[in-house]
């Protein structure tokens, strides 16, 4: 009864039911129907899928087969009639129910000898008219995948010694995406055949039909990848052989064989086909369904073909097949971005490649564009390669983002006349290099990476990659490059239906006392397939998730004595609790840098895993995030530090996150929308960063920037800023428009603060500011009246103050009231907040002093 048991559970009516061993198991709610309260249950296949395995190994007992088929019958009769089910996952039982009913009727043939064939398979055995498994010639058992997008899910793995029939047979195919009818078998795949609409063709080519229906799919949608190593599908084996040198003397790979025929294709010719490395192969002689194999050397699966056939899949299954795939690899291994781009041999390597897919498209009457830009690169992207130079920051690595995307643009405009402007890059993220290198090696790429999906359209970061296995300390096992591609697949197709996927990160980060809230973007309920992004509750996944530091991959960094004493999970929030009160400024890591991985995944089984069937969840990517303790005291903060609050133009336009670029708004991340603009062009200061330290530069010579406020009565204001040299002494730090107060330098030769209260009394320091960045900080105490300035927490000036602030009101900083003198110099922080304690002011100037270094 054990296979009754599994297919009651895997078509259950709801989610809990008595005897599912999970904690709080519900009392009396007993398969099939299972406990109500507990939510409609989303029947998975994987689960049926192992009991119709089952149903084939006891097909020798009548009698417990017959029970079985009876089963499938009341289930068959459930799915059709379950109308809260979603419409692709009934089709897709309806079909296993079907064919399962085929090969229960069929006997397996007894194992015969093979023709010849390119498998070098030599026995093999059928059940049905379906090719199972075979044995190769060296001995070495092979499971094949044929044709039918059910048989090649139901296959056991205990029918591994047996295999294949005559090639010459003719043989009905049971109903698959592919439309065939019939067909001849060779080594296990139809190499002639009869479509759907009557048409025999034996070629690659079918000039009538692709056996989807009569689509003509003139457009051939390229997915051009590249980078270093992992974009080579470095040791991305199943199996393989170690030589003891490095090297291996056999290795196999996931996407050996096509599966879509002409409708998912790469470059054929004398080289290794799917991969492009220094020089070209020696001729492309034409387009072929696309495959991938080992190079006799270190490269293995890429994931390039698996992303494309499984996209091809779900298109088909929807009905949305109307164009072609295809994928060209290219990289060079410990690469740097300067050996890669213009004017290098890569260049022209990838300008022939594209030239000959061109060629070869047309020869077909097909267009090529570009579909998908790719980029593997920053494992090693630092100066010197190999190790050596690994503390990359964010603001460096961004340019080299874009430079790829630029880069692939120009040639696709040269080569295909297609600019792709609309095509998107997608980028899984390098969070952490394990175990060779040093710890903070790939910090700054990892933020880099989710800086530009953050503030990039068409940039999509949509999975790390440190849950995946790994061969050695960089490169993964082809599960780990198969379960990226499926992850990519997913994202490809949601910006095909018009939705940007999001990866699982953090959003906010707030403390109460000793506890930290993270809040997450997963939705944690009433989602559907459509929702583009991770779905579902919180996971903290001890068994599946990557972690030894003992708190999931979290970890707290200039936050003082404090430690992480707990970590848990739920909903869309994880809460962590903290040993004592951290400093102001302090950071939540995760999965990133020092930490070498983590276990924060949600719960979204919307899609498996074709490697081993296992649900595909979100994992959170790695991420610094800066602890909000202002709560609600806190009026308007501006970073320059956090490079997604800087755009180009007030409206924020483009991200000008990159070194030079001049920055129209710095965002307001004290969640009032109070964003600190300049709208004229030519007033605009200047991003700049070394190392690690990131500000604006004013020229002092009409550079300026304000801001929209309403201040409270009671305020404090503080700035970090190294001003250089200003035009006037009415050149401001801070000042409001108008009537308020304003912080102003005093003449231009120098540094004597002068703190105007009311816009009339103004008293000035009588000592000079010395040269370099600086904490400036302006309270004011409505209940006394007064107003003081304090620098790098000093106290140096007071003054009375009366004007009722307590309205909105424009900040501007480094110009003055009037437009009519500025400050030249860096910029780094600005905050104002309505706590004026002394504690408050203190935790405020503390997290400034840690913006400037």
């Amino acid at each position: 009864m054990a296979i009754l048991d599994d297919i009651n559970a895997a078509l259950r009516d709801f989610q809990r039911y008595t005897g599912d061993g999970l904690p709080n198991e519900p009392a009396g709610a007993p398969l099939p129907v299972g406990d109500p309260t507990s939510g409609r249950y989303q029947i998975q296949l994987a689960p049926f899928r192992d009991a119709l395995v089952a149903i084939l190994q006891t097909m020798g007992d009548e009698e417990a087969l017959q029970e079985v088929l009876e089963k499938i019958t009341e289930a068959k009769d459930r799915a059709n009639h379950t109308g809260t089910q979603e419409i692709a996952t009934i089709d897709g039982l309806q079909s296993a129910l079907d064919v399962v009913e085929e090969i229960a009727d069929a006997k397996a043939d007894p194992p015969c000898k093979l023709p010849r064939n390119r498998h070098g398979l030599e026995y093999g055995v059928v059940i049905g008219d379906q090719v199972v498994a075979g044995r190769m010639d060296n001995g070495k058992d092979l499971q094949l995948y044929p044709v039918g997008d059910v048989l090649d899910l139901l296959i056991p793995n205990g029918l591994a010694s047996m295999l294949l029939q005559p090639a010459t047979e003719q043989v009905f195919l049971p109903r698959n995406r592919h439309g065939i009818a019939s067909g001849i078998l060779v080594g296990g795949e139809v190499v002639s055949y009869i479509d759907d609409d009557g048409q025999s063709y034996s070629s690659l080519f079918d000039d009538t039909d692709t056996g989807s229906g009569k689509k003509e799919r003139p457009i051939l949608r390229l997915s051009i990848r590249v980078g270093q190593s992992g974009s080579l599908g470095s040791r991305g084996f199943v199996t393989y052989v170690s030589d003891g040198n490095g090297g291996f003397t056999e290795a196999t790979v996931f996407s050996s064989a096509p599966e879509h025929g002409d409708l998912c294709l790469m470059l054929d010719g004398s080289g290794d086909n799917i991969r492009t490395y220094d020089v070209l192969p020696v001729e492309y002689t034409g387009l072929a369904p696309a495959f991938e194999k080992w190079d006799g050397n270190v490269a293995g699966e890429t994931g390039g073909v698996h992303c494309m056939n499984r996209l091809m899949d779900r298109l088909a299954v929807n009905g949305e097949d109307d164009f072609r795939l295809g994928v060209y690899v290219a990289g060079v291994g410990a690469s740097m971005w300067s050996q890669n781009g213009p004017g290098t041999p890569r260049e022209l390597a990838h300008l022939a490649a594209m030239r000959a897919w061109k060629s070869f498209a047309e020869r077909n009457g097909w267009k090529v564009v570009v579909g998908s830009m790719h980029i593997n690169h920053g494992e090693n992207p630092a100066s010197g390669g190999n190790g050596s130079g690994f503390g990359y920051y964010a603001d460096q690595y961004l340019p080299e983002l874009t430079a790829w995307r630029d880069f692939v643009k120009s040639m696709a405009s040269e080569t295909l006349n297609d600019a792709a402007y609309m095509a998107p890059m997608f980028v899984v993220q390098f969070s952490r290099v394990l175990g060779t290198l040093p710890a903070s090696s790939n910090e700054g790429v990892a933020h880099a990476q989710l800086v530009k999906h953050i503030t990039d359209p068409y940039f999509c970061l949509y999975a790390p990659r440190y849950v995946e296995p790994y061969y050695d300390g960089v490169h993964m096992r082809a599960e780990g490059y198969v379960k990226i591609a499926e992850r990519e697949e997913r994202a490809q197709y949601h910006w095909l239906k018009g939705r940007k996927w999001q990866p699982l990160m953090i959003i906010s980060a707030t403390l109460s006392g000793t506890t930290i809230t993270l809040t997450y973007n997963n939705t944690p309920s009433e989602y559907s397939d459509e929702t583009p992004g991770p779905v579902g509750s919180l996971v903290l996944d001890a068994e599946n998730g990557k972690s030894g530091d003992g708190n999931g991959g979290f970890l707290i960094r200039n936050g003082g004595d404090a430690t992480i004493t707990g970590v848990t999970a739920t909903g869309n929030t994880v809460t962590i609790e903290l040993s004592e009160e951290p400093d102001a400024g302090a950071e939540i890591l995760y999965a990133i840098a020092s930490v070498s991985g983590g276990q924060l995944r949600d719960s979204d089984e919307r899609d498996t895993s074709d490697y081993d069937d296992s649900a595909l969840w979100n994992w959170a990517v790695g991420q610094v995030v800066e602890i909000d303790a202002f709560g609600e005291t806190e009026v308007a903060r501006w970073d320059v530090s956090d490079l997604t609050t800087l755009w180009d133009y007030a409206a924020g336009r483009y991200h000008a996150g990159a070194v030079d670029a001049e920055v129209g708004r710095v965002s307001d991340l004290g969640g009032s929308e109070d964003h600190l603009t300049q709208s004229s062009e030519t007033k605009r200061p200047v991003f700049a960063a070394a190392e690690g330290i990131r500000s604006l530069t004013f020229d002092g010579v009409d550079d300026s920037m304000e801001a929209a406020v309403t201040l409270p009565a009671s305020h404090v204001a503080v700035i970090a800023v190294d001003p250089t040299s200003w035009t006037a002494e009415q050149a401001a730090l801070m000042t409001l428009n108008g009537t308020g107060w304003a912080l102003t330098m005093g003449d231009s030769s120098s540094a004597l603060l002068s703190l105007s209260g009311d816009g009339i009394t103004t008293i000035t320091g009588d000592s000079p500011i010395s040269a370099g960045p600086h904490v400036f900080t302006v309270i004011a105490d409505a209940d006394n009246d007064t107003l003081k300035c304090r620098v790098d927490g000093v106290e140096v000036l007071s003054t009375t103050y009366t004007t009722d602030a307590a309205v909105s009101n424009v900040m501007r900083i480094m110009g003055s009231r009037y437009n009519s003198a500025w400050i030249a110099g860096s910029f780094y922080f600005a905050a104002i907040g309505s706590d004026i304690s002394t504690a408050a002011v203190e935790r405020l100037e503390a997290v400034a002093t840690k913006k400037i270094g």
